[in-house]
């Protein structure tokens, strides 16, 4: 049976995933950075997109130009973290698997 998500572990978890699919590809780059400044290129954006996507879930979205929309982790992570609320907020307060 799902559990009620807690709202601070679902942020922490949202981070944890940004920072994993892209430590794959930048290892070490700052929160704060550009991620296109850090040495991400076109080729490398959309593998990131496709490693973020799989780790966030079939309900997760990102426009292909995302990097522009939010060029640093801290921006992303933002996003995806709001997505995550949005989410429960629409399933009732539950964690969906």
């Amino acid at each position: 049976a799902a559990q009620p998500a807690n709202r601070s572990q679902r942020t922490i978890d949202s981070s944890r995933l940004v920072r994993d699919a892209i430590d794959e590809l930048l290892p070490d780059v700052s929160a704060d950075v550009s991620l296109i400044e850090a040495g991400l290129d076109s080729l490398g954006a959309v593998e990131f997109r496709s490693r973020l996507l799989a780790r966030l879930g079939e309900n997760a979205h990102l426009s292909q130009s995302f990097i522009s929309e939010f060029p640093t982790l801290r921006m992303l992570d933002r996003h995806v973290s709001v997505g995550a609320q949005r989410e429960e907020t629409c399933t009732g307060g539950i964690a969906q698997p």
